[in-house]
């Protein structure tokens, strides 16, 4: 995991692994008050970011979620949020296991390790198997406006 600012990146470099620091370029130079909601491939489907707009939840109304094949790079353009997230899935079963068919599984109850407050021009990178618990507010029904950078790993090999 790897939390950075868009400003300090742009004034220091983002000293990431080429692949990744393409995605911090990407969040740089987009304009995203005129891209549609939704998804935008940058190399197919081993690239691709979905823009999102939605009101953050109570942390008991979301769940922990991991990927397997895809890095995440989370980005705040407007609003704020917390991610928390875990260490440990405490060797229980997803309760909703989809990473064969659509890399993402579920998990509800997990304690958190710690969380990340995501505020304009934050972004958060993920890597496979990185429980996170993203959407939430300790004052639920607050508008965020996100886009979510999702690259395969194997790009980074």
């Amino acid at each position: 995991m790897i939390v950075g600012n868009l400003r300090q990146a742009a004034k220091d470099g983002s000293g990431l692994h080429p692949v990744l620091d393409e995605a911090i370029r990407v969040l740089e130079t987009t304009d995203f008050s005129n891209l549609s909601l939704g998804k935008h491939e940058l190399k197919g489907n081993r690239m691709f970011m979905n823009v999102q707009e939605y009101d953050t939840k109570d942390v008991s109304e979301m769940m922990y979620e991991k990927h397997a094949a895809h890095i995440d790079v989370q980005y705040v353009i407007s609003g704020d949020e917390t991610i928390h997230w875990a260490a440990s899935d405490d060797g229980r079963l997803p309760d909703d296991d989809r990473l064969e068919s659509d890399d993402f599984a579920l998990y509800q109850g997990l304690q958190p390790t710690g969380s990340v407050h995501m505020t304009e021009g934050t972004y958060l990178i993920l890597f496979p198997g990185e429980l996170h618990q993203p959407c939430v507010s300790p004052n639920p029904g607050r508008p965020v406006h996100k886009v979510v950078i999702k690259i395969r790993a194997d790009l980074l090999d």
